[in-house]
């Protein structure tokens, strides 16, 4: 069984062209159901039922929805291969009701602190503290005024920034390629950032955003500084890169952007995941309805109510 998930995933990898990140997931999920396959004394796929799929989501005790609807995307796709490749439809993941998720977001930025975090209050001490500080402003720029994945921003090389027509060509997931509008301040926090970058003395010669060694900035990193950031500039919120990239969606939201404009800077193959943004605007409508308007607040109706 494991060699056929191991075989599984070299399918995604080739055919599919599905990022690192999503591979690995799907590996260790798949691994994981396979260790409680073993455990139940199974050894060939082929025995696997509807009720063994929902023991083993079961045993997953209190993981989030989210999760364990992951894992049982991952096991319904993976029963599809399998059932391919053995030449008939049957999948017992296929029965199973997936795991109800809430609409919770990341905590959102707002435009003032968004702001803040655009342009810190402290300035640099040193030559070398600037330098990185230019850097650290285009990963905001491109996170929160493009709306970038941290992969997608991490992984772009300077070729990829067209400053005259101010876009920037990204590759996202499955190797599909987009185009994303750069604002005016993201093309001048790009064009101070390679002016001071070869200062770096860089060893990653194409890359944009490079670290203080010189080399390719890696996603993890990134979160690091922009946590940092966000503490030396008073956001008083988690900072970290895909809450940037929420705050830049549902602001454009609130702009009055149409979901299609958004879903295509977002670079989401389905509509329905750039429709939970409006879930969280409506959330927001409704806050402050019932913070502000006098027929708002229930119980403040419900005592006046009494008193009539």
């Amino acid at each position: 069984m494991r060699q056929q998930v191991e075989d599984f995933v070299q399918h995604l990898r080739v055919v599919r062209g599905l990022s690192p990140h999503t591979l690995a997931a799907y590996e260790s999920d798949l691994h994981q159901m396979v260790a409680f396959l073993e455990g139940a004394g199974l050894d060939d796929l082929s025995a696997v039922t509807t009720r063994t799929l929902r023991a083993f989501l079961a045993s997953l005790g209190e993981t989030a929805a989210s999760t364990r609807a992951r894992k049982l995307s991952a096991v319904r796709v993976f029963f599809d291969w399998v059932a391919e490749d053995r030449g008939d439809d049957r999948n017992p993941a296929r029965a199973l009701a997936t795991p109800r998720k809430g609409h919770k977001l990341p905590h959102v930025l707002s435009a003032g602190e968004a702001d803040q975090l655009a342009e810190p209050a402290l300035r640099p001490a040193t030559l070398r503290k600037a330098i990185l500080q230019a850097r650290d402003a285009v990963l905001v720029e491109l996170l929160y005024g493009s709306g970038l994945r941290v992969s997608e921003c991490v992984g772009l090389d300077i070729a990829q920034v067209d400053l005259k027509t101010g876009e920037v060509r990204v590759v996202g997931k499955g190797n599909k390629e987009r185009v994303v509008p750069l604002s005016e301040a993201a093309v001048d926090a790009v064009h101070q950032w390679l002016e001071v970058r070869p200062l770096l003395e860089p060893t990653a010669a194409q890359a944009l955003v490079l670290n203080a060694r010189g080399g390719r900035l890696t996603a993890r990193s990134a979160a690091r500084l922009l946590k940092a950031r966000g503490l030396n500039a008073g956001v008083n919120k988690d900072v970290h890169p895909h809450a940037l990239r929420h705050s830049f969606a549902t602001h454009l939201l609130q702009g009055g952007a149409d979901l299609r404009s958004i879903q295509e800077m977002l670079g989401h193959a389905s509509l329905s995941t750039t429709q939970k943004y409006t879930h969280l605007t409506t959330d927001s409508l409704l806050s402050v309805h019932r913070r502000c308007h006098p027929r708002g607040d229930a119980d403040a109706a419900d005592d006046e109510g009494d008193d009539r």
